[in-house]
């Protein structure tokens, strides 16, 4: 596993831990507050910025973790290694010709975690993560898709702590 590197996203006091810590809780020797470490906010040892594998296995970790916020470099990069995952998985199943199809299965596997990052994300512009289901809406996907690329609220809002670190 991997080094990585984290704040506290309350007073900032820098830790480090395995990348095995990410999607869980951790509670600052510093100010005494718990938070969550998420991929967005964690910097792997020797890198500048977290890699989509690492984004990927935050979301998988929280595979029904609709609270809290989640910013725009982790969501894209979960998507960006979601679609790359979808796409091997596809040319598997293309190659094998299985019956059931291995990317039903796995899109199925995935379809909670997928639409957990989405209202994370929205959460992160303070929208409630019901408007995800605006994704289902023919020409409303647009503004679903707009929220998505949207920079985040600078500060706390009513969903969490920002989730970038500074």
């Amino acid at each position: 596993m991997s080094t990585i590197s984290f704040q506290c996203p309350h007073c900032g006091q820098s830790y480090e831990g395995s990348s095995e810590d990410i999607g869980s809780q951790a509670e600052c020797a510093s100010c005494g507050r718990s938070f969550e470490i998420e991929a967005g906010s964690v910097m792997v040892v020797g890198k500048a910025r977290p890699n989509g594998l690492l984004c990927y296995l935050g979301v998988l970790r929280r595979y029904f973790g609709f609270r809290g916020r989640m910013g725009r470099r982790e969501f894209w990069w979960a998507a960006l290694f979601q679609f790359a995952v979808m796409f091997v998985v596809g040319f598997v199943d293309g190659a094998t010709g299985a019956e059931m199809g291995l990317i039903s299965v796995f899109a199925i596997a995935t379809v909670f975690p997928a639409y957990a990052a989405a209202a994370r994300r929205l959460h992160d512009t303070d929208k409630s993560g019901w408007w995800v289901f605006l994704f289902f809406m023919p020409v409303l996907n647009l503004a679903f898709l707009a929220w998505l690329v949207q920079k985040g609220d600078s500060g706390p809002n009513r969903f969490g702590p920002d989730p970038k670190v500074s």
